[in-house]
């Protein structure tokens, strides 16, 4: 299950990259929250970061239950 932190990560990311400081912008998070949740979305599989400092959603996120 995805934490409510992960959720609001993946809810500011879409398909298109996006740069690390675009998202804590749009995620309201530190960049040290953010960076930390991003680590755990690429490890789940969720996110690649790309060259550059850009971050990319691999997959659709699931609606919450």
């Amino acid at each position: 299950n995805l934490s409510p932190g992960e959720r609001v990560v993946l809810g500011a990311l879409g398909f298109e990259p996006i740069p690390f400081d675009a998202l804590v912008e749009r995620s309201g998070l530190t960049p040290p929250e953010l960076s930390s949740i991003l680590t755990a979305l690429d490890i789940q599989g969720w996110v690649r970061a790309d060259a550059g400092g850009t971050f990319v959603l691999l997959k659709p996120v699931p609606k919450s239950s």
